[in-house]
């Protein structure tokens, strides 16, 4: 999304950046203990990310967890969490 759109959607007061973080992180916790539980947590992330992330990469990411395939999901999450992350840290 142009800048000024993830500014637009991140200022607003019902994106909450420390969940977000908060999510990635439990997500991440998961993809690294084989957990498929990591497939509800994505569905949670999801909805956040959705108007902030390109769906592309989103579903991507939603694909490699289907499939168990928890390594390259966690490369795609960290490939989100390196692109969109920093404007999130600045709002905690």
């Amino acid at each position: 999304p142009a800048p000024d759109r993830l500014s637009e959607v991140t200022s607003n007061p019902r994106f909450d950046a420390r969940a977000v973080l908060v999510e990635i992180a439990r997500l991440r916790f998961l993809l690294e203990s084989g957990d498929a539980e990591a497939a509800e947590s994505f569905v949670v992330l999801e909805r956040v990310l959705q108007t902030i992330c390109d769906k592309p990469r989103l579903f991507s990411l939603g694909a490699a967890i289907s499939d168990f395939d928890f390594d390259a999901a966690r490369l795609k999450l960290d490939e989100i969490t390196k692109e969109y992350g920093s404007n999130w840290e600045q709002m905690k």
